[in-house]
């Protein structure tokens, strides 16, 4: 210490203001080393950023946390959220059975029977756009998310009496048809693709993030019906016990088991991100 004040007791006025004045700047994009990186970016974000010393500016960075918090904003998909018990009682009344679910189950069927037996788009469409299939698959989600066992046992009981109802109706309706051809759109929905597996994830997460909305979702649960195209594969299941062909069968229910599995999966993680 008696060394160091020897030394600063020699300087000069002059000397100890340019040395205050180097101390008190803070360091330029032209210098080097950890100062440097410090004072612009934290060397670990500089790295992440893949950019060189002297591109990134305190404004650049201020302009990426700008960016980052708009595009939060703009995918929040909490917000808007219904409250829980406005959410629940949704997806408990869509699964529920009553005698008007049932018989509106039953013409939709029939419906979508005729339809492909006569290679009929029109009909086809309008039937998924009616048929109240879709409540059950989202209620399980929902059970499986929340972990409540009895919603789960009465969604999945539902769901397998109207498969029951459903095979029944479009069995009856292919024995007595006079029409025996196979048409395309038996063929199409009894042959599945990775596509139908894409269309399954999208159409659940729509169906769990519409059914979680303050909005009425009765619009967007008819569009993602049409678009996972549930009753059609079924439908054709029924005409492959008609026909005996278990090769039709087989293919055709096992897309309707994986359109279920996939839509009840893609809701799930929906609500589990919403915290429902």
């Amino acid at each position: 210490w008696d060394s160091i004040g020897h030394y600063y007791r020699r300087l000069s006025a002059q000397d100890i203001t340019r040395i205050c004045h180097k101390i008190s700047t803070p360091p330029t994009l032209g210098q080097s080393g950890y100062a440097h990186r410090q004072y612009v970016t934290g060397a670990g974000e500089r790295d992440r950023m893949g950019m060189s010393d002297g591109q990134v500016s305190i404004g650049e960075r201020r302009g990426v946390r700008a960016i980052r918090r708009a595009f939060a904003s703009l995918f929040n998909v909490r917000e808007g959220r219904a409250g829980y018990e406005a959410i629940r009682r949704r997806f408990v009344n869509d699964s529920r059975l009553n005698g008007t679910h049932l018989c509106i189950l039953i013409i939709a069927m029939l419906i979508a029977s005729v339809g492909l037996n006569t290679d009929s788009t029109e009909c086809i469409v309008g039937a998924m756009l009616i048929c109240p299939l879709m409540g059950s698959v989202l209620a399980i989600s929902y059970s499986v998310a929340t972990a409540d066992r009895h919603l789960f046992r009465d969604a999945l009981l539902g769901l397998a009496i109207q498969v029951a109802i459903c095979l029944a109706t479009s069995t009856i309706y292919f024995l007595v048809s006079p029409l025996s051809i196979e048409t395309n759109e038996l063929l199409a929905n009894s042959s599945p693709t990775v596509w139908d597996v894409l269309v399954a994830l999208a159409g659940g997460f729509a169906g769990g993030l519409g059914n979680s909305r303050k909005q009425e979702p009765a619009t967007l649960i008819a569009g993602v019906a049409v678009a996972t195209a549930l009753m059609p594969p079924l439908c054709a299941s029924g005409c492959g016990i008609a026909m005996q062909d278990l090769s039709m069968f087989g293919g055709a229910f096992y897309e309707f088991a994986l359109n279920v599995v996939f839509i009840s999966f893609a809701a799930y993680l929906v609500l589990l991100a919403l915290h429902v």
